[in-house]
């Protein structure tokens, strides 16, 4: 009875190393698929905030861009009616001129 008890423990104890091997099996694979898991993140949200800020900067291009454009078409109209001003009364100023220069 005695053989049979030490037989019981003994594979007991075998069963219990094999159950503590895969475990360790278990949080080595667990371990290593969390490895893998948290670079498949960071690789996705780099390449999400890469597209982020493409997309954000085509946005402010475009924005640059209207502005620019909308400035020079103000910019152009001002001028033309300074020009047209300045033919206008090119004379008349010319002659201001003259006549305040000669009095002075």
């Amino acid at each position: 009875m005695a053989e049979s008890i030490i037989k019981h423990t003994v594979n007991l104890d075998k069963e219990a190393r094999e159950q503590i091997k895969k475990l360790e099996e278990e949080k080595f694979n667990l371990d290593q698929r969390i490895k893998d898991e948290s670079k498949a993140i960071q690789d996705r949200m780099k390449k999400e905030n890469e597209e982020n800020l493409k997309h954000a900067k085509l946005e402010y291009e475009q924005e640059i861009e209207g502005r620019k454009s909308k400035e020079l078409a103000h910019f152009e109209k001002q001028l033309k009616n300074m020009e047209e001003q300045f033919a206008k009364n090119e004379e008349k100023w010319v002659e201001e001129i003259f006549e305040a220069c000669i009095k002075a």
